[in-house]
């Protein structure tokens, strides 16, 4: 995102990047940490292999770190490109961070669906096992509390003000996902293996780009009538946008 004037959020209740270690220390913690996200993309490549070549974010365990910190970067050049009517508030703000922070905690027991194939019934699945994780974490009952409101007002319903938010800061983070990986395509980064797997590997690499711009540009698009920080994203990156495939993935 830009480089405008910057004002970082700070937290009184809550510090969200304790709620993430804290997690990824325990059992399902590190169950994260051993699965891979966009693994329908992945093919024949290990673990290892994915993320040393696409980064962190392929790595389910360090994507809700990655997430806090693209969170905190968004509220706060939100706040800098709006005006005072639409700027958030701290605790609004908390509330998003802490979202980012913990909203994958559920995969960790029903695995990652892939956004385009999560039905309803799905991500409520994951709410009530979310509250669950809180509900038994040994956080004291003022950050529990906090991160149930973060459940309730942010990740669960993205009809309400943070939960539309919450949604297109997702969509930022499977677009630049696709950046990257565009990137890397064109360049021709990938040299393991043969001309056969180098090959396969290019072409998986093709999918993932095409697949997150078929179902992302249209969303950020039409967010970047409502916040500036989507549209200077988007402005930022056409070039490279531009040049990716759009095509749903079919696997």
């Amino acid at each position: 995102m830009s480089t405008v004037e910057r004002q970082f959020p700070t937290f009184e209740a809550v510090r969200p990047l304790e709620l993430f270690t804290r997690f990824k220390q325990s059992d399902y913690g590190q169950i994260l940490q051993s699965s891979t996200r966009f693994g329908r993309f992945q093919g024949q490549l290990d673990q290892a292999a994915w993320e040393d070549l696409l980064g962190a974010d392929v790595n389910n365990g360090q994507h809700m770190k990655l997430m806090y910190g693209m969170t905190r970067l968004f509220v706060t050049e939100h706040n800098a490109l709006s005006d005072s009517e639409h700027q958030l508030s701290s605790d609004e703000q908390e509330l998003l961070c802490v979202a980012a922070a913990i909203h994958d905690q559920a995969e960790a027991i029903v695995g990652d669906i892939p956004a385009p194939h999560k039905k309803g019934t799905d991500h409520e699945e994951e709410m009530e096992i979310l509250v669950d994780l809180i509900h038994s974490s040994d956080f004291d009952e003022n950050v529990k509390n906090v991160c149930l409101k973060a459940v309730q007002e942010v990740i669960r319903d993205s009809s309400t003000k943070l939960g539309h938010m919450w949604a297109v800061i997702e969509q930022i983070g499977y677009m630049r996902t696709g950046i990257r990986d565009w990137n890397i395509y064109t360049s021709g980064h990938y040299r393991e293996g043969g001309r056969k797997h180098q090959r396969a590997v290019r072409h998986q690499l093709r999918m993932l780009a095409g697949d997150v711009k078929f179902h992302t540009l249209p969303r950020l698009e039409e967010a970047a009538k409502q916040y500036p920080v989507v549209k200077l994203f988007l402005q930022e990156n056409v070039a490279v946008i531009s040049q990716m495939p759009s095509m749903k993935y079919i696997g």
